[in-house]
C-alpha cells in the first residue's frame, strides 16, 4: 500500500530536482540522527513526501550543508527542523507496522526478521508520539477486520485510510484524506487482476477497470481544489507534481499499460 506517492522526474527541471534531493537528503539525516545509519534504507518516497508537504506549510526549516556517505562524502545541501525529526519517528513506524503486515499477509521470513530488528527502534518511535502510534495501529486494526469481513464497498476501508493519513499530516487532514482514499483504492486497482486470479480480497470485485479512473480523479482533483486555497512557503510546483502526475505512474503503467501525459492543472490527462 506504500510506494506511490512519487515525483515524476522527468517532468521536473534541474532545479526542482535539487529543491526534491533538499527534502530527501534532509529526511534520511534526520533518520540517521535519530535511529542510526542502518534506518537510511527504510527511507520512502511516502514520507520524503510527507516530510515535503509538510515542510512547505512550516516556517522553521533551515537548509544546512551536511556530508553524504553515500556521495563519497561530499557535502549536500539539505532541510532540517522539527518536520524532518517527525517524519523520521513516522518512518519507523510504518516501516515496521508494514513489515508486520508482510507477516500477516504471507509470512514472509523476510519480513519476520526486519520486524525483530526494527522493534526496539518502533518502541523508541512509539514512545515519542504515543498518540500517533495508537492511532495508527487502531486504524490497521481496523482496516484489517472490514477486509477480512470481505467489505465490498471499497470507500469503506479507503475512507479508513484516508483517516489514517490524516492522523499522520494533522494539520490538513482533508488534503490527507483524499490522498490516503487515492493510494487505497490506486492499490487496490493495481492488484485487481491478481487478486481475482489468485481468489484473494479486493474491494473492487463488484467494479468494472473503465470505473477505476474516474474514482481517482475525484480523489486527485479534491487535492489539487484543496491545493489552490492553501498557504505553502515553498515547494508548490513538486507537491502539485506529485499530485497531477507522480501518483498515477503506477496506475498508469499498471492497467493502461504505458505512462500517460497528464497536466499539472488537473489531474487528468
Amino acid at each position: 500500500m506504500f510506494g506511490t506517492v512519487t515525483a515524476d522526474f522527468s517532468a521536473l527541471t534541474k532545479s526542482q530536482k535539487a529543491e526534491y534531493r533538499s527534502v530527501y537528503c534532509g529526511l534520511c539525516h534526520s533518520l540517521k540522527k535519530r535511529y542510526g545509519g542502518f534506518f537510511r534504507f527504510f527511507l520512502s518516497f511516502d514520507t520524503v513526501f510527507l516530510a515535503l508537504f509538510l515542510s512547505a506549510t512550516k516556517e522553521g526549516c533551515l537548509k544546512k550543508s551536511v556530508r553524504c556517505p553515500y556521495h563519497l562524502g561530499q557535502k549536500k545541501e539539505c532541510l532540517q527542523g522539527e518536520v524532518f525529526d517527525y517524519c523520521a519517528d513516522v518512518t519507523v513506524l510504518l516501516s515496521y507496522l508494514n513489515f508486520c503486515d508482510d507477516v500477516k499477509d504471507d509470512g514472509s521470513l523476510k519480513a519476520k526478521a526486519l520486524c525483530l530488528l526494527l522493534k526496539k527502534s518502533y518502541q523508541k518511535a512509539s514512545t515519542r508520539r504515543k498518540e500517533l502510534s495508537k492511532s495508527i495501529a487502531d486504524r490497521l486494526k481496523e482496516l484489517e477486520r472490514i477486509e477480512k469481513s470481505g467489505e465490498q464497498n471499497p470507500y469503506i476501508p479507503a475512507e479508513l485510510f484516508g483517516k489514517l493519513l490524516a492522523d499522520v499530516f494533522s494539520d490538513c487532514d482533508g488534503f490527507a484524506s483524499a490522498l490516503g482514499r487515492f493510494i487505497y483504492l490506486n492499490d487496490a486497482m493495481c492488484d485487481f487482476k491478481a487478486d481475482l486470479k489468485r481468489g484473494r480480497y479486493n474491494p473492487l470485485g463488484a467494479f468494472r477497470v473503465s470505473d477505476f479512473e474516474p474514482m481517482l480523479l475525484k480523489e486527485a482533483d479534491k487535492m489539487l481544489e484543496i491545493l489552490e486555497n492553501t498557504e505553502l512557503y515553498r515547494h508548490r510546483e513538486l507537491i502539485e507534481n506529485v499530485i497531477a502526475r507522480g501518483i498515477w505512474l503506477k496506475f498508469d503503467l499498471k492497467i493502461k499499460g504505458k505512462t500517460s501525459e497528464r497536466s499539472i492543472f488537473g489531474a487528468r490527462g
